[in-house]
């Protein structure tokens, strides 16, 4: 029977509340996480979201952002640095390191799938420019 709850039904369950409670936010939650095993560095900033990330790119996105990196403090994966002015809101954030490592066959996974990613469009950039190379 605990096989069968393991195996089965929980897979099924985990997969019915990924797909009822999804929302734009956790789709941007997941980028930013992959974004943060790809790279493999200690901290992260707004800065190096928005300039990877284009659909928090613009200020008015500025507030949602603040919500999805809240999100992805909420379950450990940052800490936010301390502000010099406590009432703005953090601008930078340390990863916790064991994302790194509990996560290290995802990073592996998600560093190549954007080298793929940067190799179509290089290609794609190539063919439209008549490059060679």
């Amino acid at each position: 029977m605990a096989a069968l709850l393991r195996e089965v039904l929980l897979p099924h369950l985990l997969r019915a509340e990924a797909v009822m409670f999804a929302s734009t936010q956790t789709g941007h939650a997941r980028w930013i996480a992959g974004l943060i095993l790809a790279r493999g560095e200690a901290r992260i900033t707004q800065r190096d979201v928005v300039q990877a990330y284009g659909p928090l790119r613009s200020p008015e996105s500025r507030r949602e952002l603040l919500e999805v990196m809240e999100s992805l403090v909420s379950m450990a994966w940052l800490q936010p640095e301390p502000q010099s002015n406590p009432a703005r809101p953090a601008a930078g954030w340390s990863v916790n390191p064991a994302v790194h490592t509990t996560f290290a066959a995802r990073a592996a996974a998600e560093r190549a799938a954007r080298q793929v990613a940067r190799d179509a469009v290089a290609a794609t950039l190539r063919r439209k420019t008549g490059s060679i190379g």
